[in-house]
Protein backbone atom coordinates (compact mmCIF):
# COMPACT_ATOMS: atom_id res chain seq x y z
CA UNK A 1 0.00 0.00 0.00
CA UNK A 2 1.40 3.51 -0.15
CA UNK A 3 4.26 2.66 -2.58
CA UNK A 4 4.24 3.53 -6.24
CA UNK A 5 3.12 0.55 -8.29
CA UNK A 6 2.70 0.82 -12.04
CA UNK A 7 0.65 -2.40 -12.14
CA UNK A 8 3.46 -4.49 -13.65
CA UNK A 9 3.58 -6.67 -10.52
CA UNK A 10 0.13 -7.98 -11.39
CA UNK A 11 -0.48 -10.22 -14.38
CA UNK A 12 -2.89 -8.58 -16.83
CA UNK A 13 -3.77 -10.84 -19.75
CA UNK A 14 -5.36 -10.20 -23.12
CA UNK A 15 -6.92 -13.31 -24.64
CA UNK A 16 -7.16 -13.21 -28.43
CA UNK A 17 -9.56 -15.91 -29.58
CA UNK A 18 -10.42 -16.99 -33.11
CA UNK A 19 -13.37 -19.17 -32.19
CA UNK A 20 -13.68 -22.33 -34.25
CA UNK A 21 -12.87 -20.91 -37.66
CA UNK A 22 -10.05 -19.27 -39.56
CA UNK A 23 -9.29 -15.68 -38.50
CA UNK A 24 -5.82 -15.26 -39.93
CA UNK A 25 -6.10 -11.48 -40.16
CA UNK A 26 -6.95 -11.19 -36.45
CA UNK A 27 -4.01 -13.35 -35.40
CA UNK A 28 -1.64 -11.35 -37.63
CA UNK A 29 -2.99 -8.02 -36.33
CA UNK A 30 -2.63 -8.98 -32.67
CA UNK A 31 0.94 -10.11 -33.35
CA UNK A 32 2.12 -6.74 -34.68
CA UNK A 33 4.66 -4.66 -32.74
CA UNK A 34 2.21 -1.74 -32.71
CA UNK A 35 -0.56 -3.70 -30.98
CA UNK A 36 1.86 -5.25 -28.50
CA UNK A 37 3.37 -1.86 -27.68
CA UNK A 38 -0.07 -0.30 -27.15
CA UNK A 39 -1.26 -3.14 -24.92
CA UNK A 40 1.91 -2.90 -22.84
CA UNK A 41 1.48 0.89 -22.56
CA UNK A 42 -2.04 0.28 -21.22
CA UNK A 43 -0.67 -1.95 -18.46
CA UNK A 44 -1.14 -5.41 -19.94
CA UNK A 45 1.64 -7.89 -19.23
CA UNK A 46 0.66 -10.96 -21.28
CA UNK A 47 -1.21 -11.87 -24.42
CA UNK A 48 -2.48 -15.37 -25.09
CA UNK A 49 -3.53 -15.98 -28.69
CA UNK A 50 -5.71 -18.88 -29.74
CA UNK A 51 -4.85 -19.84 -33.32
CA UNK A 52 -6.92 -21.91 -35.69
CA UNK A 53 -6.21 -23.70 -38.94
CA UNK A 54 -4.27 -20.91 -40.63
CA UNK A 55 -0.59 -21.16 -41.48
CA UNK A 56 0.49 -18.05 -39.53
CA UNK A 57 2.23 -18.71 -36.20
CA UNK A 58 2.57 -15.72 -33.83
CA UNK A 59 5.95 -14.84 -32.38
CA UNK A 60 6.41 -15.93 -28.77
CA UNK A 61 8.05 -13.82 -26.08
CA UNK A 62 8.72 -14.41 -22.40
CA UNK A 63 8.48 -10.72 -21.60
CA UNK A 64 11.77 -10.88 -19.69
CA UNK A 65 13.12 -8.01 -21.77
CA UNK A 66 10.51 -5.62 -20.37
CA UNK A 67 8.02 -6.21 -23.18
CA UNK A 68 4.68 -7.96 -23.40
CA UNK A 69 4.85 -11.73 -22.86
CA UNK A 70 3.27 -13.54 -25.81
CA UNK A 71 2.12 -17.14 -26.02
CA UNK A 72 -0.29 -19.05 -28.24
CA UNK A 73 -2.09 -22.35 -28.44
CA UNK A 74 -3.75 -24.28 -31.23
CA UNK A 75 -7.52 -24.59 -31.16
CA UNK A 76 -7.17 -28.40 -31.43
CA UNK A 77 -5.60 -28.36 -27.96
CA UNK A 78 -8.90 -27.26 -26.40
Amino acid sequence: MGGSDDGRNQKRIVFGTVGTTLFEALVRAVDTPEVKKELYAKGYTHILIQIGRGPYIPSMSTGEDGSLAVDYFLIEQC
